[in-house]
């Protein structure tokens, strides 16, 4: 690596701070997913950036927190995709589709999946990190889900119809991507080719799509009034 620039007082100047920022996500990012959470040491990153582990504490306080901003990082494309669907000129049925179709491409790239093994294997190590990501990235990409389904539906936005549609938000991905996940989970990987791929997601959403078009009014649970 090469020599950072430094500023007043010995710190790194703007741009070279950022650079070191970039790096330093970079050196970890290809850790983790290359060795695992555990293998991994913040002094192995530091050694790969070439800068003091002080240097990635202050930034990160520790390695728990570190692998917490590579996951935001990695997924931080996923909730872009998510917010330009809810404010798209199309058809909210249309954005919906494509995020869905773009959500299962997110999921089975090498990266996503990798980093979810991890995840899975060594949640007990790191429960904040679940948590972070539960309640910052995939709660707000199933809330654009509601907010596309409740146009869709043309549904009031009252709390009734939000209970619906919450639930409904955050079963229908699984229908798209259960089977292919599980099976890329265990080291098979049936999508590999994109014209499987597409045959498999456009198979999925005709069904999404007539369950959308039956759900013409707020599904009655029993015990409602």
């Amino acid at each position: 690596m090469k020599s950072v620039a430094r500023g007043p007082g010995g710190r790194p100047s703007a741009d070279a701070g950022e650079e070191l920022d970039r790096n330093i996500m970079e050196a970890a990012t290809k850790a983790f997913l290359t060795d695992g959470y555990a293998a991994t040491s913040v002094d192995m990153i530091a050694r790969t950036v070439g800068c003091s582990k002080p240097t990635i504490y202050r930034r990160y306080p520790s390695k728990e927190d570190l692998f917490k901003a590579v996951v935001h990082n990695r997924c931080s494309r996923l909730f872009e995709v998510a917010r330009d669907a809810e404010f798209s000129p199309q058809e909210p049925l249309t954005a919906l589709k494509e995020l869905f179709a773009q959500f299962l491409d997110f999921c089975l790239e090498p990266e996503t999946l990798e980093a979810y093994r991890i995840l899975i294997t060594d949640a007990r190590r790191m429960p904040s990190v679940a948590d972070s990501l539960s309640t910052e990235i995939m709660q707000p990409f199933y809330e654009r889900i509601e907010v596309l389904l409740r146009r869709t539906l043309g549904w009031p936005d009252t709390e009734q119809n939000h209970a619906r549609l919450e639930v409904i938000s955050r079963c229908l991905p699984g229908f798209v991507l259960h089977w292919p996940m599980h099976q890329a989970l265990v080291g098979l990987d049936p999508l590999r080719d994109a014209g499987e791929r597409r045959r498999h997601f456009l198979i999925c959403w005709e069904m999404i799509e007539k369950m959308i078009q039956q759900t013409d009014a707020p599904m009655r649970i029993s015990g409602d009034p």
